[in-house]
């Protein structure tokens, strides 16, 4: 009888404790539109659709420093085409600025002048946005700033939200070696960053076998996430280019070109993995490549996203956060498959705090 007694109270016990133990969710998974149209396919809104994604970084304009007018002025700016999900997407509107812009500002006049000018242009892009279909809540800066640009770049930070009291929440793009050196290269003053795992290699070195994911260089930078002050989420790679040799300095990056794709093409010749000769001078991918220049092709493996996620699993611990994919475009949809996505977001769920 006793027996039977603790039995139940141990049966009721597990039970609570399963009860109270916190539910481990998946992260949100969101994607970048990194395009000069906003023009999505059926395919892209399908693959969304099968991932459920409900938030969309959609970069906005640029920021460079025109030379003539002595001033910051927006380029690049975003065609915004219809595109219906058949349900509410949140827009983040994203801007990207030059380090090298922000050097250039005087401060803090020309700092408090930009801001201006950039909410002025962002909230004439919003407006024009249907409110039944999209909301905007947040907007994202992407910079990546420097010791000698952090005070330009934080002050801008400030007068945005200045000018901008309707966005409720501002975040940051952060590089990995923005979080181990924290304390010298500052936290900017946003509510939320999203660490860039990507673009970590060099790209003009001549033994660099993929600068947009290169692992053991990540893998030094892993450190004081524990410690470091902002919510991030994490911002992983779904793209490839070519890099463009000629008399072995770096000349551009072809995007979206493969190894396939130079497989497949006689005007190539492979020296070795990802390595490629150009044997007669011809357009690929819109670009003219003359004959004896060398390509480096760099992409993306399934395993080297299993890795990335391992690794990251590891550097936050227990922490929260939301995956996004850079970016949203009909190649990645054929080649990364759903499942694939759903196993990245499933494999780096945070460990519960019990």
């Amino acid at each position: 009888m006793k027996f039977n007694s603790f039995l139940q109270l141990l049966i009721l016990g597990i039970f609570f404790w399963a009860g109270c133990s916190p539910k481990k969710e998946n992260p949100a998974i969101a994607f970048y539109h990194w395009k000069a149209e906003m023009d999505i396919s059926q395919a892209e809104m399908d693959y969304m659709d099968s991932l459920s994604v409900r938030r969309l970084y959609v970069r906005f304009f640029d920021v460079l420093f025109d030379k003539e007018r002595q001033t910051a002025v927006p380029v690049s700016q975003l065609d915004w085409k219809f595109f219906d999900m058949g349900r509410k997407m949140e827009i983040v509107p994203v801007v990207f600025i030059t380090n090298s812009c922000m050097g250039k500002l005087a401060y803090p006049q020309g700092v408090d002048s930009l801001a201006k000018n950039m909410s002025e242009k962002l909230r004439s892009m919003i407006a024009k946005l249907d409110t039944v279909r999209f909301n905007v809540k947040e907007l994202q800066l992407d910079c990546d700033w420097t010791l000698e640009t952090q005070s330009n770049y934080f002050k801008l930070i400030e007068d945005l939200k200045k000018y901008m009291p309707e966005i409720s929440k501002f975040s940051a793009t952060i590089r990995l070696h923005q979080v181990k050196y924290f304390t010298t290269t500052g936290v900017p003053p946003v509510d939320e960053g999203v660490l860039m795992f990507y673009n970590m290699g060099d790209i003009g070195k001549d033994k660099e076998k993929n600068s947009i994911l290169n692992l053991q260089k990540a893998k030094t930078y892993l450190e004081n996430f524990d410690v470091y002050p902002l919510k991030l989420d994490i911002a992983l790679p779904l793209f490839s280019w070519a890099v463009q040799f000629r008399e072995n300095k770096v000349l551009q990056l072809i995007n979206d070109l493969s190894a396939d794709d130079l497989d497949r093409d006689l005007n190539f010749k492979k020296l070795e993995e990802n390595r490629y000769l150009v044997l007669n001078s011809c357009f690929i991918k819109g670009i003219y490549v003359y004959k004896n220049d060398q390509l480096r092709t760099e992409g993306i493996k399934e395993a080297d996203l299993m890795k990335s996620v391992k690794l990251l699993k590891k550097a936050f611990g227990s922490k929260s956060f939301n995956l996004i994919f850079y970016h949203l475009d009909d190649h990645i949809v054929k080649q990364f498959k759903p499942n694939l996505i759903k196993s990245l977001s499933g494999n780096l769920q945070a460990k519960p705090q019990i």
